[in-house]
């Protein structure tokens, strides 16, 4: 919601013709961690290229828990709060 991207940004696939799309392009994405699955998808839709998604519905998790660390959550937040930001007062690199 923040990004203005129709995209669901965790729980689905998503199509891309790879042999449209510049590896210049994939490689604006900073993070190399969880919001790289956001960020590149944002720079995709900004860059015009065409993207398909199927989603995936995720049942609620029965037993065990998430790999996903605080720090990682916490990270992600800020990262996402820094490009909306950036993107606000159009100073998003590329």
């Amino acid at each position: 919601m923040l990004l203005s991207i129709p995209y669901d940004s965790s729980g689905a696939f998503r199509c891309i013709d790879c042999k449209k799309v510049s590896l210049s392009d994939l490689i604006l994405a900073k993070d190399n961690g969880y919001s790289y699955f956001w960020e590149s998808i944002f720079i995709l839709h900004q860059k015009r290229y065409k993207i398909s998604q199927v989603s995936v519905p995720l049942p609620y998790r029965q037993v065990g828990k998430s790999k996903i660390s605080f720090k990682d959550i916490f990270f992600a937040v800020y990262y996402l709060l820094l490009v909306f930001i950036k993107k606000l007062f159009g100073h998003y690199d590329f």
